[in-house]
């Protein structure tokens, strides 16, 4: 049968492609995880045969170039944005005044309804959805370093 003219230009694949590391939003990443991603990079942009190949690792090149703080960050288990859920927790700080706002309306139930009490989350059910944060009229949900990260 007919397969079609054979393919032109193609480089010869690594004996052993790297890895790819696991996600640093997640909790999961080591330091070795950085360079494991300017390898992949490399292998990505050196084993392309087309132009928009070889630029597809530019921008994670450009975020390691100028984020590298945020990514080294990331690998002892800190999210400075404090946006990544596996790194981060929410409490509720003392200016609570326990008007259980942020308890009706937490979609996962996180947070027990006691009226004029100082409010509760439970870390176990939050999902971080953020709602109690921004529904709070007294700011007293903070966003805070989860207990995992044990690196300061």
């Amino acid at each position: 049968k007919n397969r079609g003219p054979p393919a032109r230009g193609r480089h010869p694949r690594p004996k052993e492609s790297p890895k790819t590391p696991p996600p640093l939003g997640g909790g999961g990443g080591v330091p070795d995880d950085i360079a494991r991603l300017e390898q992949l990079a490399d292998v990505v942009r050196s084993g392309s045969i087309c132009g928009l190949g070889r630029t597809a690792p530019n921008p994670v090149l450009s975020t390691l170039r100028h984020f590298r703080d945020e990514y080294e960050a990331h690998t002892r288990g800190i999210c400075p944005a404090k946006k990544c859920r596996a790194l981060i927790r929410y409490d509720v700080a003392d200016t609570c005044i326990g008007c259980t706002l942020c308890a009706q309306s937490c979609p996962a139930e996180a947070i027990a309804f006691t009226p004029l009490q100082h409010a509760e989350i439970d870390q176990t059910l939050c999902t971080k959805c953020d709602i109690c944060r921004l529904i709070c009229p007294a700011k007293a949900i903070v966003v805070g370093r989860n207990a995992r990260s044990t690196h300061v």
